[in-house]
Order: structure tokens, then C-alpha cells, then sequence
């Protein structure tokens, strides 16, 4: 008898320890901490100069373009978020910036890397 007590008051003693509910959750506004987090646009056009050629040539070096250094970039006006830069070879490239950090570019002439 002492023993079924003992073992009763063990499983009610087990039952009462994070036998509970678990506490929610904090919601998350997501669309709010989507836009905070990855709105590359606005990083992009908050760039000095400088930052914003090493963006340029990390666009065009992905796209598999030469191009040594980026020595100017000019936003085009009108345009979502679009830049005319210039290599150190004299190529031009235009570089379309996304919104989710995706570059397009787009090079008139340029011969891709082999």
C-alpha cells in the first residue's frame, strides 16, 4: 500500500511539472520585419560613393562581366532603382537593384568571362 501512495504522489508530483500549456508565441508583424530587414533598395541609395561602386562591380563581377573597378555610377532617373556604372576599361553597364537584393545587368557589348 505504501508503495502504490509513493508511486501515486511520484506521477501527480511528474504531472504538475511543465504539464501545463506552453506560453504563445510573441507575434511578428512579418511584413513589417521583411521590409526592415530586406529593403536593399533603400541600403543601396543610403551608400556613400564609394560603397555604392563596390556594390556596382559585386553585380557585374556575378554576372559574370569583366570589369576590374567600378570608377563611377550614376542613378538613371525615372527608373526603380537602376544605376549607369563605369569600369575602369570604359565599359558601361546598367545595374537594376531589387528590392530583395537581386541585381540585373544588363551590358551592351561586353563579352562574358570564359
Amino acid at each position: 500500500m505504501v508503495r502504490w501512495t509513493a508511486a501515486l504522489a511520484g506521477a501527480a508530483m511528474l504531472a504538475g511539472c511543465g504539464g501545463g500549456t506552453t506560453a504563445p508565441a510573441p507575434a511578428v508583424n512579418e511584413a513589417t520585419a521583411n521590409e526592415a530587414a530586406l529593403n536593399y533598395q533603400a541600403a543601396v541609395l543610403d551608400l556613400p560613393v564609394g560603397q555604392r561602386n563596390i556594390v556596382m562591380i559585386r553585380a557585374i563581377q556575378d554576372a559574370n562581366i569583366g570589369c576590374e573597378k567600378v570608377i563611377e555610377s550614376q542613378q538613371i532617373k525615372g527608373e526603380a532603382l537602376t544605376y549607369q556604372a563605369k569600369c575602369s576599361d570604359g565599359a558601361s553597364h546598367v545595374v537594376a537593384i531589387d528590392a530583395d537584393g537581386n541585381a540585373k545587368v544588363i551590358s551592351a557589348g561586353a563579352a562574358a568571362k570564359k
